[in-house]
């Protein structure tokens, strides 16, 4: 999946809150967790354990289409990476920054400084 943008707080609000972004991934029926799943335990030959998923990324899934993913920057920055091989992962991604008093940019937008 391609990077299309990220979800970041605007200049004059304060950073995004993991925490808000995990209550609407909780709540909103188009961003849908991952399952838990079983793998063998590299570190422990023959044992199985089970990988589960971040609660703070999500697949967006619309009419049953999967349309891209969101998730918490993994350095645990206060943005949303937003990444999806359909372009219509992008509407909804502006519309979750404004649920979160954010904005959407998209990667192009971003520039080399951030």
């Amino acid at each position: 999946m391609e990077l299309h943008g990220v979800i970041v707080g605007t200049l004059d609000s304060a950073p995004l809150d993991r925490d808000r972004w995990i209550a609407l991934c909780e709540s909103d029926a188009r961003l849908v967790k991952g399952s838990p799943v079983a793998r063998r335990n590299p570190f422990k030959p023959g044992e199985m354990m089970v990988i589960r998923p971040r609660r703070d990324a999500v697949t967006v899934i619309v009419s049953n289409h999967e349309l891209g993913f969101l998730e918490w920057a993994a350095d645990d920055s206060p943005l949303i990476n937003v990444r999806g091989s359909d372009p219509a992962v992008v509407p909804i991604a502006r519309e979750i920054a404004s649920l979160l008093d954010a904005i959407y940019l998209e990667e192009e937008e971003r520039g080399p400084s951030r």
